[in-house]
């Protein structure tokens, strides 16, 4: 079998490694502390270990997955003005409100992401269910504008370790396919409606008929851990603490064993803690799935399956007893990771931890010195290029400095007068000074504009106006226009005066009649006034 999922127990707050288990379909190996500090283990160490393990199996190019409990490790309700994973860690870390929120300095900061995720440095925050597509809520404070903040559960989580453990295991040439936390192990490992080839990433649409399921698994560290989960993707999530108790074994040469201890009472606290995210959330599970230890032959586990039922009616319990319930949700996980086929799809908040599944490798450190490389050999090419450019203008300005000596020399003996003073010369000017003399020598005298034929048309229209029929009252003729006033019996009288002008031969111009009107003088008569305008051309002269 190719798959190995790496489940990493830590202490100290999530700030060391107690414990490394390598699970597969049919494998379960673990690696305990030891070493410099009893009871911890070296990031180092542990990644030579599971590179030992690896060696065995067919696959031992790469780690399937490596899942963090849940030591460190919190989920609260926050409100951030944008879903952006940097907006969203800022807010979260100096100022937003949320569920259990404390008084700081500043503003108002989740109480649990200020405890389990304080700096960048040693811890990461990110977006659960709602896949950063929460919806608005429009906020007013006293004295600003209205504004939008998205509501949506968040997680935060101390991962140094982790960090550590996957920087050793790819120093070694083992890269993490992907890495999540114990809660998105619950998810994907016992909700009915997980599929191989889901539809989409967001939970709330993945697959529409599937319910809210709700997985509570025992955590032999001393927790129950649970999740709520659709089609594989988380939704919230979160843990309580319960009892611990000593039970001596058979051996009295051995450490007594732990049992954890629960029953009614903390079915009371996980149904508040529950319907306190159902209100948040909108969405409550409708079907849990309970995997329990089967210590006291499972009577702890009948007593806490039997209590919640009756605090959360209306939902399917099915509860399931293993001597490992943690063993066994990683195998189950192995398996369907299994059966998951490799797509080219990137891993969001409801399925992965983003920034530890991106977190670079040496095989980011070998791209980014291949771009250095053809960086620096693109710089080397724009180097060469640059000298030969260099070269090629050295050529050109000796050869534009022979021209000039051989134009100056030649104009010396040519045209001396284009030297001013101690040899200077401005060549465009005094080229343009000669070409302005040559041509005052060239140009054709100016064109005398022709006279006017004024004597030719007042003969015209003498000639018209000879009839007795008709009066002259007014002639004008100057050099714009040529016009005249007539007094007529009629209209038609004027009318054929303006024909026979328009017919008689010898006339330069085309004359137009304007509208008659009556003579003020005599209401008998018409006074008739005719315009033209003298030919811009001298007329040809007819053969």
């Amino acid at each position: 079998m190719s798959v190995r999922i790496c489940y990493l127990r830590r202490g100290d707050r999530g700030h060391s490694i107690r414990e490394l288990r390598l699970v597969g379909q049919a494998t379960d190996q673990r690696r305990g502390g030891g070493g410099v500090e009893p009871g911890l283990l070296d990031p180092n160490d542990g990644a030579a270990w599971i590179a030992e393990q690896l060696a065995g199996t067919r696959n031992t190019s790469s780690l399937s997955m490596l899942v963090l409990d849940v030591e460190g490790s919190g989920c609260s309700w926050l409100s951030a003005p944008s879903s952006d994973p940097q907006v969203l860690a800022a807010v979260a870390r100096f100022g937003g409100a949320s569920q259990g929120d404390s008084e700081t300095g500043g503003g108002r900061v989740s109480a649990t992401l200020e405890y389990y995720a304080p700096t960048a440095m040693d811890s990461s925050i990110q977006s659960l269910s709602m896949n950063g597509h929460a919806a608005p809520k429009e906020r007013r404070r006293k004295g600003t504008a209205a504004h939008h903040t998205h509501r949506m559960p968040v997680l935060a989580m101390t991962d140094v370790p982790a960090r550590l453990l996957i920087d050793a295991l790819d120093g070694r040439g083992i890269p993490v396919e992907s890495v999540a936390s114990l809660w998105h192990a619950l998810a994907q490992a016992w909700d009915p409606a997980w599929s191989a080839t889901p539809k989409s990433d967001d939970p709330l649409t993945a697959d529409a008929g599937a319910y809210v399921t709700g997985v509570i698994v025992a955590d032999p560290a001393g927790r129950l851990v649970w999740a709520w989960c659709r089609g594989g993707k988380l939704l919230v999530a979160g843990s309580m603490r319960v009892r611990m108790n000593a039970v001596a074994g058979g051996d009295p040469n051995q450490p007594a064993a732990s049992v954890l201890q629960f029953g009614p009472d903390e079915s009371a606290r996980l149904v508040a803690e529950w319907l306190a995210w159902a209100a948040q959330t909108g969405f409550a599970p409708a079907r849990i799935v309970c995997v329990m230890p089967e210590d006291d032959g499972g009577a702890a586990a009948s007593a806490f399956g039997e209590a919640l039922a009756k605090a959360w009616p209306n939902a399917t319990i099915d509860a399931a007893l293993h001597a490992d319930p943690l063993g066994a949700t990683l195998a189950r996980l192995a398996s369907r990771v299994e059966q998951t086929p490799q797509t080219a799809a990137l891993p969001t908040g409801t399925d992965s931890l983003v920034d530890l599944s991106f977190r670079r490798g040496r095989d980011h450190r070998r791209l980014f010195v291949w771009s250095a490389a053809a960086i620096a050999a693109l710089a080397g090419a724009l180097g060469i290029w640059a000298w030969r450019l260099g070269s090629v203008a050295k050529s050109t300005r000796e050869a534009a400095a022979v021209t000039e000596e051989q134009w100056r020399a030649l104009v010396k003996q040519h045209y001396p007068a284009a030297f001013t003073g101690a040899g200077v010369i401005d060549p465009i000017r005094e080229v343009e000074l000669e070409a302005d003399r040559l041509g005052k020598k060239v140009k054709p005298p100016e064109r005398l504009e022709f006279a006017k034929p004024v004597l030719e048309e007042l003969e015209v229209v003498s000639m018209v106006l000879g009839n007795q029929d008709y009066a002259l009252e007014s002639v004008n003729f100057d050099n714009s226009r040529a016009q005249f006033t007539l007094i007529a019996n009629s209209t038609q009288d004027a009318a054929d005066v303006e024909d026979a002008l328009k017919s008689i031969a010898g006339s330069a111009v085309s004359w137009a009649m304007e509208e008659p009107r009556p003579d003020p003088r005599n209401a008998n008569k018409v006074r008739a006034v005719f315009n033209a305008k003298w030919p811009t051309t001298k007329p040809s002269k007819p053969n």
